[in-house]
């Protein structure tokens, strides 16, 4: 979390604060530019509660984070609680911490105390990022199909055009044209991973407004991806879009999730100008 460089005199603590505080690692007088704050999050229940913060100058070194992670796990395991698994997003901080921990994609998890503890990247981040690498470089799937942002800002700017019965009307010029600030807004990204974004490119399409050889192949890459957002915010048991309801023994969401990463490792991008294919992290 980002702060502005501000200090002030805490009666509570007997203390100025606003410089940088790292708890067993000490405080420096250096002002802080940002927070690492945990929070304990129910699973079975529905609350939440951020229970410790440290000001760091830059980001926490991964040793320091390392060190910090277990701490807290170990505390809140300490107070009666049922440590299961750590959210974060994919940070370089985060992601050499998790490495030296010994996660992998085959062992997503690692151990305190003997007791497992699984490693989550936050679903949410992933497809800000997954958006923003589309708006630089087009997509290869599955050997054979091209995603381009092109077809998405081509067809915004088409319904742009009529003021009355827009067919995409959730989205604006902030989802197109986004600062520094708006690249970091995973609710802009989900909202054009969208069934209503897919089937606006396809109408377009299909009336030849949009005239484009690799459109079809957008609005199929959109469309799974709604899928996909759908099923990882899952909130209620059972609802009227089965990409909606939590996963359980009752579907085969799954066996949905599983196809979905092979879907991903087959993505491909073509870096400009050289015009290489490399492979992409999902």
């Amino acid at each position: 979390m980002a702060l502005r460089k501000c200090i002030q005199f805490c009666p509570y603590l007997d203390l100025i604060e606003g410089y940088e505080d790292l708890g067993e690692f000490g405080r420096k007088q250096q002002y802080c530019t940002e927070a690492l704050v945990f929070m304990i999050r129910g699973i079975h229940e529905n609350y939440k509660f951020p229970f410790a913060y440290f000001l760091s100058k830059n980001s926490v070194n991964k040793d320091n984070l390392l060190t910090l992670v277990k701490d807290c796990i170990t505390m809140v395991n300490k107070y009666g609680f049922n440590v299961i698994a750590t959210v974060c997003d994919q940070s370089s901080v985060n992601q050499s911490a998790i490495k030296k921990l010994g996660v992998t994609p085959d062992k997503p998890l690692f151990h305190i105390d003997e007791i497992k503890i699984y490693v989550i990247f936050n679903a949410i981040h992933l497809f800000k990022n997954i958006c923003n690498r589309l708006k630089e470089n087009d997509f290869y799937v599955n050997g054979n199909k091209t995603v381009s942002w092109k077809d998405i800002l081509n067809t915004f700017l088409l319904d742009k055009k009529y003021k009355r019965g827009r067919s995409i009307g959730h989205l604006s010029d902030a989802h197109t044209n986004l600062n520094s600030f708006q690249k970091m807004s995973a609710h802009l990204a989900t909202q054009i991973f969208s069934h209503k974004t897919s089937s606006a490119i396809k109408t377009a399409n299909t009336t030849q407004a949009l005239q484009s050889s690799t459109a079809m192949d957008t609005a199929e890459f959109l469309e799974r991806m709604n899928n996909l957002v759908d099923i990882l915010n899952s909130k209620h048991n059972f609802t009227s879009n089965p990409f909606s309801c939590a996963i359980s023994n009752q579907n085969n969401l799954v066996e949905i999730l599983k196809s979905f990463s092979t879907w991903i490792e087959s993505w491909r991008i073509k870096v400009k100008p050289k015009s290489k294919v490399r492979e992409i992290l999902p």
